[in-house]
């Protein structure tokens, strides 16, 4: 049999969601001949299954005090949108910005519970009240009784995030195929009959679910079970909304994020704790469930004639003491390779940060192998979001 042609490189990533494309993107820019395998679709998995949202972590402190993953995750708005003006450390200037805030809705006597807390120095550029003439459209009725508050987190479309990352990297240096690690320095790269052998000085592993193929027991698994609910027609839409409905719980009931489809039909994708607490549910139980939650949440707007269909996240982690979220990205270093997992979507530059602070105490510079292009090789493109596949809606 003949033996696999070889390619030397710096740096192989494995995997291309959020945090392999920034991962990436920063090894190129600070020099490193990195390439990046994908089995299937850039961001297909959790990437484009995503709600697009750089949480600012005022979500996590709905009990009324600081949690750990507040303090973590409190900084990644204003990094991100450093970003997407020009003025961070990578340019995300053509990225779509879909929302520049969400908000937070809430009963009013939980806004009452909350406000106080909310007001305090640690949240107040955060966080702030809305007068009911600045409140969305989806609550502009008089039967809504509640509180709002303004959060200065982005929303953003996910495809162009990725895109735009895609850009400040040469096209050859994504390669479409399943990798098989060989040694902690090898791995087999496969795409049908092909084959080849990329032999790196660090193999880094952002694939989601797919880090259980080098390691099972370093990752703990979180699945979603999501909601979209389409607007009947273009002629009718949905009103926009980007927010978050707060229950009694430590955790929203609902997170509401706007999209449009190809054919132009707006369509809220339904996240929280109804997404949490379906998992075991089938599709019809499920959205039963929403529009359950939603004819409560939302009682003015007509739900007879929108239409609802479900997908299903496998949402990976690190694994934590007690299948705890955690706070932070994780890092870890398996059978000689590196295990990245962001934990949110806006934790992704601060994952590439942690792997290039790695590579700094592991002595690895960059440039010091020179990585051709591989001739021939399939290169990935982006996946479709959950609203373009073949769901069943009903």
């Amino acid at each position: 049999m003949t033996k696999p042609a070889s390619l030397s490189c710096d740096c192989v990533v494995i995997g291309g969601g959020i945090a392999g494309v920034w991962l990436l993107a920063r090894l190129r820019q600070a020099g490193y001949h990195a390439l990046l395998v994908e089995a299937n679709q850039l961001g297909s998995g959790q990437t484009l299954y995503s709600q697009g949202i750089i949480h600012g972590g005022v979500k996590y402190s709905l009990s009324g005090s600081l949690s750990g993953a507040t303090r973590a995750i409190s900084a990644m708005p204003e990094r991100w949108r450093r970003c997407l003006s020009g003025q961070g450390e990578l340019d995300l200037r053509a990225v779509r910005v879909l929302s520049e805030q969400q908000y937070l809705i809430t009963s009013d006597s939980l806004g009452s519970r909350l406000s106080g807390f909310f007001a305090s120095q640690a949240l107040q550029s955060q966080i702030q009240s809305v007068t009911a003439s600045d409140y969305p459209a989806a609550l502009q009725n008089p039967a809504f009784q509640g509180r709002v508050y303004r959060l200065h987190e982005p929303v953003l479309q996910i495809d162009s995030v990725l895109a735009a990352l895609l850009a400040q990297v040469p096209p050859d240096a994504v390669l479409q195929g399943t990798a098989h690690l060989q040694q902690a320095d090898t791995v087999l790269l496969q795409n049908g009959t092909s084959e080849r052998h990329l032999h790196a000085r660090c193999v880094i592993w952002t694939a989601g679910a797919g880090n259980a193929t080098v390691d099972p027991s370093a990752q703990q698994s979180r699945p979603l079970h999501m909601v979209l609910a389409r607007s009947p027609s273009v002629q009718n839409p949905l009103p926009l909304l980007y927010g978050h409905c707060v229950g009694v719980g430590d955790k929203p009931r609902l997170t509401i994020t706007s999209h449009t489809d190809r054919q132009g039909r707006l369509i809220w994708y339904i996240g929280g704790l109804l997404a949490e607490n379906g998992v075991a549910l089938e599709p019809p139980e499920q959205i039963a469930q929403a529009r359950c939650e939603l004819a409560l949440s939302f009682p003015w707007l007509d739900w007879s004639a929108v239409e609802f269909a479900t997908c299903r996240i496998a949402r990976a982690e690190g694994r934590q003491v007690g299948g705890q979220r955690p706070d932070l990205p994780v890092l870890q270093e398996r059978k000689g390779v590196l295990l990245a997992w962001p934990t949110k979507l806006a934790l992704a530059p601060l994952l590439a940060d942690q792997v290039m602070d790695w590579l700094q105490a592991a002595a690895i510079q960059p440039g010091r192998v020179a990585a051709a292009p591989v001739p021939d090789w399939p290169r990935s493109s982006l996946a479709d979001y959950p609203w373009e596949q073949d769901l069943q809606w009903n």
